[in-house]
């Protein structure tokens, strides 16, 4: 065997990618986390190849074998679900195209940037795109993981990355959490400080063009 594995959520408790790295019928041992607890010395001196958050590295790559040991604990019978996980499909929506796409590729876990469920349902009866999505990924036993609220709360999420595309200085966190996460300060939102002033016109404008040149 020359596999290629992956760890999601290896958080600070980084054990067995590392002793799954040095086995010589391991290809390459990944690892994708929204916080690097250890540092990018740490992993590549243990032949782990990490991966902050960017879903669209794991998509280009060949993954024989993916397993979570930490964010799965809210599943039943995490277990299970990780013994029957076949294929990962990752989107940035899981909409009823995306589902009927999951089941075309044999996948039965949908990692998502967006939640299907922004707010609570009372019944599931197929009225809308919601609820049909749902009933789809139920019937074909799929699993969604969506990540938007931890992208939002990581300290170099989205909006910590759009405020530095958009040149703002000392910046930080518009409505910080209470506790930190490791020694990372963790919140929604980032504000800062522009070179000089500017009208809303401009900044509209400057955002426009920095966001559309790395697109």
């Amino acid at each position: 065997m020359n596999a290629s594995v992956l760890e999601i959520g290896p958080g600070q408790t980084s054990d067995i990618i590392i002793k799954l790295a040095k086995y010589d019928r391991i290809r390459n041992a990944f690892a994708i986390d929204i916080i690097d607890y250890f540092g990018k010395t740490f992993w590549n001196d243990n032949g782990v190849n990490y991966i902050n958050s960017d879903l669209s590295s794991i998509a280009r790559k060949s993954i024989d074998f993916a397993y979570c040991y930490d964010v799965l604990e809210h599943v039943k019978n995490p277990v299970y679900f990780l013994k029957e996980l076949r294929n990962i499909l990752v989107t940035l929506d899981a909409t009823e195209d995306i589902i009927e796409e999951a089941i075309n590729k044999g996948c039965n876990l949908i990692v998502s940037y967006h939640p299907i469920i922004f707010d609570g349902i009372k019944k599931i009866s197929e009225q809308d795109y919601v609820q049909k999505a749902i009933v789809k990924a139920i019937e074909n036993k799929i699993a969604i993981y969506a990540i938007h609220t931890s992208m939002d709360n990581h300290p170099n999420g989205i909006s910590y990355s759009l405020a530095k595309i958009v040149g703002l200085n000392k910046t930080s966190i518009l409505i910080p959490k209470g506790k930190k996460v490791g020694n990372l300060k963790i919140g929604m939102g980032t504000i800062g400080f522009l070179k000089s002033r500017i009208s809303e016109e401009k900044f509209l404008d400057l955002v426009k063009k920095k966001v559309k040149n790395i697109l």
